[in-house]
């Protein structure tokens, strides 16, 4: 399935938004001087986001995945799917939405990244597998459960009118 994408991808267009004034001296930075660089999904039902708890955090995040060097942001997101929700994304259900760059760890002061969000669906069940332990359903009321990066995702998705 990941091959199929192939065609379908073109750069982190999104992840251009930001360039080196945006970030602050000393933060962790990726190659060629940028924050590592994530794809996440926005997964919807009933006005609700699916967020992951992953066993190593105390704090709730969108199932994403590390973007490898040379690796298309759409590939990652499918493996970080598949990684951490057990399900097959439909490849021709994704779409762009934006990228945010924060912290996405329990500590607010965490290391910066690059977060490059898609919506998306799926018609698996999701179930957590790998680093999740579990799965949960939200609403922008339950911003305080995320990481830093979360809570203005859910802010984000309030203006998009896609959650409650």
């Amino acid at each position: 399935m990941i091959d199929d994408l192939e065609d379908d991808l073109d750069d982190d267009d999104l992840d251009d938004d930001f360039d080196d004034e945006d970030i602050e001296d000393g933060v962790q930075r990726g190659g060629a001087g940028r924050p590592p660089r994530v794809a996440a999904l926005t997964l919807f039902r009933n006005r609700r986001l699916l967020l992951v708890a992953l066993h190593d955090r105390t704090t709730l995040t969108l199932p994403s995945a590390s973007i490898a060097d040379g690796e298309p942001p759409r590939h990652a997101l499918v493996r970080g799917c598949r990684e951490e929700l057990g399900v097959e994304i439909e490849r021709t259900s994704i779409g762009d939405l934006f990228t945010v760059l924060g912290s996405d760890d329990d500590d607010e002061d965490g290391p910066v990244i690059s977060m490059t969000v898609y919506s998306g669906d799926t018609a698996d069940e999701p179930q957590p597998v790998g680093r999740a332990d579990g799965l949960v359903w939200v609403s922008s009321a339950d911003a305080d459960r995320c990481t830093s990066v979360g809570a203005d995702i859910l802010k984000r998705l309030v203006q998009l009118d896609l959650i409650d």
